[in-house]
């Protein structure tokens, strides 16, 4: 009996190690034909059963064309069901599936790994995990540096950053800041407790998000990489409650002496309209009687 049981672990462990190496998942690394497999992922598989991925489809719409969301949605529909179909259950366990978005989330097995690896719809399939931005590789990513090199560095030009405020004493952002407001109410008031404040120290962030977004954009290059605009100036306006807030917040509506600054500084640069009480989406994100259907 024992001989018989350890035969069968012998055949198994054989066939999986077959599978591996079909994959590529060797001690000398994937094989030339299969590319769309992200290296992290192959070594991954060869250390556990599942993984964690996200599925890449190829996208139909070129880069130049105009935004079609509902031609965007029917196109990724009918290359996640192609590839789907492809899958059975024990390859593969949907976790998510994108709407505008050509791409699939799941865990998946190396036998599922081996059934997309060849298939036209699939660009790439990697480990679906935390990933990290660097400014010293999107800066260059967008060509920025070059354009810095050219001398268009934003000097002369003021940002809106309409965020959670920005970190006033940090030294890549210090000496770009030209003015501070904040808009705020319910259980998160401004720094003077008050829904509107405005001023130095108006603005001083308390979760890091929009210093880290006014650092893209001016970031001296003092210890974080250099932004986008080192020379721009930004003009923070803290609105943290509104980031994840389900309803408007008309109730906060500032003076009328802050709209000009609002606009005069963030019309060209963030394209936000003042309120319109006749338009209401299902999900607002608002800043000061500021809103934005869907923002991002």
């Amino acid at each position: 009996m024992r001989t018989y049981v350890g035969l069968a672990l012998l055949v198994a462990l054989a066939g999986f190690l077959a599978l591996l190496t079909g994959l590529g998942i060797t001690a000398g690394g994937p094989s030339a034909n299969q590319t769309k497999i992200r290296p992290e992922l192959v070594d991954a598989l060869g250390q556990q059963s599942e993984v964690a991925v996200i599925i890449s489809l190829k996208e139909t719409r070129s880069p130049l064309a105009p935004l079609n969301v509902p031609a965007l949605v029917q196109d990724a529909a009918v290359k996640q069901q192609r590839v789907l179909s492809t899958l059975t259950a024990s390859d593969f366990t949907l976790t998510r599936q994108y709407q505008a978005v050509p791409a699939l989330a799941g865990r998946m097995t190396a036998r599922g790994v081996e059934k997309l690896a060849d298939h036209p719809d699939v660009i790439s399939i990697a480990i679906d995990g935390e990933v990290y931005a660097s400014l010293d590789e999107s800066v260059p990513l967008i060509n920025a540096d070059d354009a810095h090199l050219l001398g268009v560095t934003g000097e002369g030009v003021e940002v809106a950053v309409l965020d959670s405020g920005i970190d006033t004493n940090h030294p890549d952002l210090a000496d770009d800041i030209l003015s501070e407001n904040c808009f705020l109410s319910g259980d998160i008031p401004c720094h003077n407790g008050q829904p509107i404040d405005s001023g130095s120290g108006s603005a001083e962030d308390d979760s890091g998000h929009g210093s880290h977004v006014s650092g893209i954009v001016t970031s001296a290059g003092v210890v974080a990489p250099t932004g986008v605009a080192p020379d721009a100036k930004a003009v923070p306006h803290r609105c943290g409650d509104c980031l994840e807030q389900p309803m408007p917040r008309d109730d906060v509506q500032p003076p009328a002496s802050h709209w000009q600054t609002w606009f005069s500084a963030s019309e060209n640069a963030t394209g936000w309209d003042p309120p319109r009480p006749a338009r209401k989406p299902a999900f607002k994100r608002t800043c000061g009687g500021v809103e934005a259907s869907n923002a991002t």
